[in-house]
């Protein structure tokens, strides 16, 4: 049987991509589907966020109901993370780098769950250029 492309349009800033973060896993580890990542660009240019208490509370109601259809982990960090006044949420630089770590060393979904863990459960600024090196070091490649 040829292989399919399933192809998984995703935002890193995206809770509910987080959540279904271990359905694509199973997905990109079967043999037969072939995963191609699309980053959709949901918080770029005039659409980037920066945390007030509007966002803050729609994050945290939206993240409950994640976690409790999902079962997926929002850290402890990533609520202290959000509590900051000066979080800007932008998915350029994310996307960027998991676009750049696909065509250095095919690890996009690797660095897709780093970006991720890292914002959601470590409460890293995971916009920021020194955290996106940082999490491509965590996943085995060159800064």
């Amino acid at each position: 049987m040829s292989p399919i492309t399933l192809h998984y349009i995703f935002d890193p800033f995206c809770g509910w991509c987080y959540g279904a973060s271990l359905l694509i896993e199973i997905a990109a580890s079967q043999q037969n589907i072939k995963l191609q990542l699309h980053g959709g660009g949901m918080l770029t240019g005039h659409n980037r966020v920066k945390i007030d208490d509007q966002w803050r509370q729609f994050l945290l109601d939206t993240d409950k109901q994640i976690a409790g259809i999902t079962g997926e982990t929002f850290g402890d960090n990533y609520y202290q993370m959000l509590q900051q006044n000066d979080v800007i949420l932008d998915s350029l630089p994310p996307i960027t780098a998991i676009i750049t770590t696909d065509e250095l060393a095919n690890k996009s979904l690797a660095m897709l769950n780093a970006i991720q863990t890292g914002h959601y459960i470590d409460g890293l600024r995971a916009s920021d250029e020194n955290i996106l090196l940082q999490l491509a070091q965590q996943i085995g490649l060159d800064k």
